[in-house]
């Protein structure tokens, strides 16, 4: 498995934090560097350990988990934390987050017009 660096330095800027979703598994990641251990909890499944890395990341590339998969972090006092670079929270700020594949979306406008701001073009 690529360390958490390895991971965010072949990914892009914008999803260096949330979940990156690849071909037939995705790779989930903390930044927690007062934790010596952090736990993923997927929606029924059991637990895995993160692998942490020296540089305070958390981090592992978990197969046949992809969009739609909820889960959450577990800190080792218990407590079930949801993803803070979470792109969607389906049962609230609270519950847990819910694996979001970006790229999968196919963004096109169609008929967009721009339309002046008048003036010098500052709101």
């Amino acid at each position: 498995m690529p360390l958490a660096s390895e991971v965010a330095a072949t990914d892009t800027l914008a999803d260096s934090f949330a979940p990156i979703v690849r071909q037939g598994a995705t790779v989930f990641r903390l930044w927690a560097p007062l934790q010596d251990k952090v736990l993923l909890r997927i929606h029924g499944a059991e637990p895995v350990e993160l692998n942490r890395t020296s540089d305070g990341w958390h981090s592992r590339e978990v197969a046949g988990i992809g969009p739609g998969a909820l889960y959450q972090f577990v800190l080792p006092d218990g407590l079930a934390v949801p993803d803070p670079a979470s792109k969607f929270q389906p049962q609230d700020v609270h519950g847990p987050s819910e694996v979001v594949d970006l790229g999968a979306y196919s963004w096109e406008v169609q008929g967009l017009e721009r339309t002046s701001l008048g003036g010098d073009g500052h709101l």
